[in-house]
């Protein structure tokens, strides 16, 4: 029971009264002196009204406290903190597979070289053209409108086929390109650059005289100076012997060291050094102390064009994703140590010469990576490979 206010005096209403004032249009009830009244249906709406604010008013607020809102606002935080590495990783894992795809199309187009002209591309040609192995593949690479723009007789330098920029050569996971200072030669601001490396060998590849088109470098990989592999060459199984691989651009600034992309300047001792004492060398030097242009080259993948170990081709005697070095000033002439490198998490990919593309991680067994860059050298283990 309840009581609700009709016009001037209290009448006791239950829920049939209320149907009956309705239904009717009046109602009759005693009051508490034992009169009877009756009451209009026209009051009706106003003794609802009324009612219904009451009982309105009375109701409590339904809302958030600030409490609940910072709690709700720290639970999405905490889901969001959660959630974007899981995407990081996944889009890595693409860039990588994409990487991946990108060599395999690289090895597989040598290998259609090598059916037709019985001979893996030259690395490097040591004139002065210089032009490197990346350049004769394009007939296989389905870039046969940039063949048709190539001029051979031209040098690599000066050749309007220099400034094309070819993704297929650019590992997505290292897209940006640093080396932007027009200014500066070095960085041969707007020419076509370069990610992915061909194999030159195992040992730091000395080369007596590179502008000469007979000077052949001393190596026991695919890609050489001013010299042509063949499959049969490759005694050590097509499964065991690496091809491709991948290294960072440059940042393009001879000031600031980043271990993964610069060539760090060792010393030169003619031609009494061995792979093993250019690795010492190589392992011992001071990062931090390697800063500045007399030191350090920091124009790493700078060119598609040219066969440089700087630009196009890498070797296997540091670790994937250490540091490199070149003896003295020029890696070309007088070798050096230049490895592979990227920003895949743990490792580098690497094509096979069987056209094969494996994951290597930077913890694999030195032994097992010089094997993997030797095309003959006999060796009897190599874990999983």
């Amino acid at each position: 029971m309840r009581f609700i206010e009709i016009t001037t005096a209290y009448v006791t209403v239950d829920k049939y009264a209320a149907f009956s004032l309705k239904r009717r249009g009046a109602v009759e009830r005693p009051n508490s002196f034992g009169r009877v009244r009756r009451d209009f249906a026209p009051f009706a709406p106003r003794c609802n009204l009324r009612a219904r604010r009451g009982l309105a008013h009375h109701q409590p607020r339904s809302a958030f406290t600030l409490v609940e809102l910072l709690v709700v606002i720290a639970i999405i935080g905490i889901l969001i903190g959660l959630l974007l590495p899981a995407v990081q990783a996944a889009r890595e894992s693409s860039r990588k597979t994409a990487c991946s795809n990108q060599l395999r199309q690289m090895s597989l187009a040598t290998l259609q070289f090598h059916d037709v002209r019985q001979q893996f591309p030259i690395g490097r040609q040591g004139d002065e053209n210089s032009f490197g192995q990346h350049t004769q593949l394009f007939p296989y690479l389905e870039l046969g409108n940039i063949t048709m723009s190539f001029n051979f007789s031209i040098p690599a330098g000066q050749n309007e086929a220099r400034l094309v920029k070819i993704p297929l050569f650019l590992c997505t996971s290292d897209i940006e390109d640093r080396m932007l200072d027009a200014d500066n030669g070095a960085n041969q601001y707007n020419w076509g650059k370069n990610n992915y490396r061909a194999n030159g060998g195992s040992e730091f590849g000395r080369t007596a005289n590179t502008n000469t088109a007979n000077a052949k470098e001393t190596n026991t990989g695919i890609f050489l100076t001013n010299d042509s592999v063949r499959l049969a060459q490759i005694t050590d199984g097509t499964t065991h012997t690496a091809m491709f691989s991948e290294a960072i651009r440059g940042d393009g600034d001879d000031d600031h060291f980043e271990q993964e992309s610069d060539l760090f300047q060792i010393a030169n001792n003619a031609n009494t050094d061995s792979t093993a004492e250019v690795y010492a060398k190589c392992m011992a030097i001071n990062l931090l102390n390697k800063i500045g242009a007399s030191n350090q080259t920091s124009f790493a993948g700078r060119n598609w064009i040219w066969g440089n170990y700087m630009t196009t081709r890498y070797n296997h005697v540091m670790l994937p994703n250490t540091w490199s070095c070149t003896r003295g000033n020029s890696p070309n002439n007088n070798g050096g140590a230049v490895t592979a490198s990227s920003r895949h998490r743990g490792g580098v990919n690497v094509a096979l010469c069987d056209g094969s593309v494996r994951f290597v991680t930077n913890e694999i067994d030195l032994a097992t990576w010089r094997a993997l860059g030797s095309k003959d050298g006999g060796e009897t283990t190599v874990n999983g490979f």
